[in-house]
């Protein structure tokens, strides 16, 4: 888990609230990054082996995972349920969402998403660091980029540790959303 506070973004501070600050030029949104040279502040996660950044503006806060409860007739990246503060909250394992096979790693966390009405957690391998991307600096996604993944990702970011994939939060939430709703029929 991460602990720590970027200048201007907000900060991370052991599991649990994430306190965001307002940042000079930082973008809000959850979707694509702003084309123009807004800052935008990203949470880094790892994935199946892979790297990506997070809308902060999406993130509420992050937990550790603890005791998952499995509901019945869910579709598999439906984890299950988990307590939280006395909210039950609905569990998606996001690599089993977006097809990818490998089991969820032992040190696996949660990015709560969401309203309070609504809350959701994304369960994510590990959490990594806050940065801050502007749009100029975020490559579009390579047309050989296919299947599910390329449905949920805006851009790559080059990072001096190697790419980082750019999720679409607004487009990933609104899918989950329908997810759960055709689930519940």
């Amino acid at each position: 888990m991460v602990s720590g506070v970027l200048p201007g973004t907000g900060t991370l501070s052991g599991r649990g609230l994430i306190a965001p600050t307002s940042a000079p030029g930082a973008a809000g949104g959850v979707g694509p990054p702003a084309s123009d040279g807004a800052r935008q502040i990203y949470l880094t996660c790892a994935m199946h082996g892979a790297s990506y950044l997070v809308p902060m503006a999406a993130i509420r806060e992050v937990e550790e995972v603890g005791g998952l409860t499995p509901v019945p007739n869910t579709p598999p990246w439906l984890r299950g349920v988990m307590n939280l503060r006395g909210t039950i909250v609905p569990v998606v394992d996001v690599a089993r969402f977006l097809g990818f096979t490998e089991e969820l790693s032992r040190g696996a966390e949660a990015l709560i998403c969401g309203d309070d009405d609504a809350p959701l957690a994304l369960l994510v391998d590990a959490v990594g660091t806050i940065r801050p991307a502007t749009g100029a600096e975020i490559a579009p996604v390579p047309e050989h980029v296919e299947g599910m993944l390329a449905r949920y990702l805006t851009g790559l970011y080059r990072a001096p540790d190697g790419l980082l994939g750019v999720l679409d939060f607004r487009q990933l939430l609104r899918a989950l959303e329908l997810g759960r709703a055709t689930s519940d029929e």
